[in-house]
């Protein structure tokens, strides 16, 4: 071959490379990408009663090789209007970022309102649902306080001024002897036994402002 072919061949072969080069960019991610992004808490219930308080929200990501990251996603929200809840510089429309971000509920308001966090292509969200009244007191309210086995009872979980609770902050202990049906803030327990004790107990567990665990007033059942 002579050496002009030769020479052809060469830049062709150096050509290929470069494309190659070019192609598995397309192809291979950054280990230091973002993979995900976790925010906390994940879901909010926030009483809109005067001075009950703001919910902070704070974001961390997962990267693609496995290891944490401090982020600093955008935050926006759905509520353009701030009808339920505002930013804590009183915006609507967040254009801040940061690693944290506050939302206030509006007086006297209630609704629902979603909070997401963006960055590097990932988005997390936390739902947020507004009550009127304060959250401070908890009760299961019950349908009958005695259950003969095989029988029902439906609780559910209410504020101290009557509120109920939105569903999907709710979590239910189940009492030994007995099932649950159904899930949030009213559930239906069936007993199947009579425990050791002729007494059951139910609890619930809701999350709220600021993702607080806030344990419900304890219900008895009598198991006869």
């Amino acid at each position: 071959m002579s050496r002009k072919g030769r020479a052809i061949l060469a830049l062709l072969g150096l050509a290929a490379v470069a494309g190659l080069m070019v192609g598995c960019n397309g192809f291979f991610v950054s280990p230091n990408s973002l993979a995900s992004i976790t925010l906390s808490p994940t879901t909010a219930v926030l009483s809109s009663a005067t001075n009950s308080g703001d919910l902070t929200i704070s974001a961390s990501g997962l990267l693609v090789n496995g290891n944490s990251s401090t982020i600093s996603p955008n935050w926006t929200s759905t509520d353009t209007n701030c009808a339920v809840i505002s930013f804590s510089d009183s915006s609507c429309l967040a254009t801040t970022s940061g690693s944290s971000v506050t939302v206030a509920p509006i007086a006297g308001a209630g609704g629902t309102a979603t909070v997401t966090a963006s960055s590097g292509g990932q988005t997390a969200t936390v739902p947020i649902d507004v009550i009127t009244g304060t959250i401070g007191t908890i009760t299961i309210n019950l349908s009958t306080t005695s259950v003969t086995p095989p029988g029902t009872v439906t609780a559910t979980v209410v504020t101290n001024t009557g509120a109920t609770v939105p569903a999907n902050f709710v979590t239910w202990t189940v009492p030994s002897g007995a099932t649950i049906s159904g899930s949030g803030n009213s559930a239906v327990f069936t007993f199947l036994t009579a425990a050791t004790s002729t007494t059951a107990t139910i609890t619930a567990t809701v999350n709220t402002n600021g993702g607080t665990q806030l344990t419900a007033t304890s219900a008895s059942i009598n198991v006869i």
